[in-house]
């Protein structure tokens, strides 16, 4: 099968990295794959990363450009990689796209509020949470099949202490880009303050892994709040690194505000580390509504705090939740291997339905 992936750009962040995951392992299955980029705007290391066997094309176009030119450069190449399915990964580039006769066309919808435009050809959107198909649902009317994103827990590393050690600090780890109105690395550090200036003298430290345009906004909020030194900016790390690391932590935070999905929750659930989310769908549908982590009301800094005193207190009893029920959650469903076996599922289907054939839905081991 000919498979084409197309994005505007490829930068850092979960929705590429699945992506990536996704196309080696159809390569690896045998199928010829390709990956357009629309625009000049990637990240070079994520190129690197992917393996020689995935054909790569940059069509060049600067971002926001009014060029005609360019819509057609595109489509040009991407006739030329004689595709079987086209699978969009951002909204607009199915809008640049002169549909084919025969090649079937997949749209997968990454977050919540995307303004997604209907498009005749297209024969499936699919949406990677159930928060994100209900938004679709009530906004558009659009009608989706739900794929969930992946991760890869057999490699990453597992949290082996049985217990927190006593006298240490309790120490927390945020992981993603500093973007504080949609990941609200803010309300960590507002916890952060609320604890660490309590009469009970509870001290935690807080890790935040990633870069973006809020780390001037969130440095002087931590030299305002007077918390500087229990809290540290990693910058960018690598998958690898991240994979490693996740295990030294006591508790994984996401204090998103707005959150489509949430690899890296399962990421480190796979870690068998006890994480705490902000009670939005997409983190809380990986945490079943509580039942395999532990969530605060949105955008409140003061309940979050408290929640973060509740694990600390009743350790024992999340880090059991964290080591047997939330490990095999993700093991069982948020595998990517299951993800990638997914997409061909629905892919077969499509070309079955054009051509009118019997669907051979193989599956993918890797």
């Amino acid at each position: 099968m000919n498979i084409t992936h197309v994005s505007f750009g490829f930068n850092t962040g979960g929705a590429e990295l699945m992506v990536s995951d996704i196309m080696k392992l159809q390569s690896q299955q045998g199928h010829n794959v390709t990956l357009i980029l629309i625009n000049n705007q990637y990240e070079p290391s994520l190129l690197d990363n992917l393996s020689k066997e995935i054909n790569i094309v940059k069509v060049g176009r600067p971002s926001g450009s009014k060029n005609p030119l360019w819509y057609l450069k595109y489509n040009r190449k991407l006739r030329a990689t004689k595709p079987d399915i086209v699978h969009f990964h951002q909204t607009k580039a199915s809008s640049f796209t002169i549909p084919a006769k025969g090649t079937g066309y997949v749209e997968t919808i990454h977050c919540l509020g995307a303004p997604v435009k209907k498009h005749k050809f297209i024969n499936r959107y699919v949406a990677i949470s159930t928060g994100v198909n209900a938004d679709l649902a009530k906004r558009m009317g659009l009608s989706t099949q739900i794929i969930h994103n992946g991760i890869k827990p057999f490699e990453i590393t597992v949290r082996d202490d049985a217990s927190r050690k006593e006298g240490t600090k309790f120490r927390i780890v945020c992981v993603s880009r500093l973007d504080h109105m949609n990941k609200g690395q803010d309300i960590a550090i507002d916890a952060l303050d609320i604890i660490n200036n309590a009469p009970s003298g509870e001290r935690i430290s807080l890790d935040l892994i990633g870069e973006g345009a809020s780390e001037k906004f969130l440095r002087n909020l931590i030299s305002e709040k007077g918390v500087k030194g229990d809290i540290r900016f990693l910058g960018n790390r690598s998958r690898d690194y991240i994979y490693r690391h996740l295990a030294d932590y006591d508790l994984f935070l996401q204090p998103s505000r707005h959150e489509g999905f949430g690899l890296t929750v399962a990421e480190a659930m796979a870690a068998k580390v006890p994480v705490l989310v902000s009670d939005i769908d997409g983190p809380m549908e990986i945490i079943e509504n509580g039942g395999y982590g532990t969530f605060f009301k949105n955008g409140d800094a003061a309940d979050c705090a408290m929640k973060i005193k509740e694990i600390i207190t009743d350790y024992a009893h999340k880090l059991g939740i964290a080591e047997n029920a939330a490990y095999m959650r993700v093991k069982d469903k948020y595998d990517i291997r299951r993800t990638a076996m997914e997409y061909i599922g629905l892919y077969n289907t499509i070309i079955s339905e054009k051509r009118g054939t019997q669907t051979d839905n193989t599956p993918i081991h890797g």
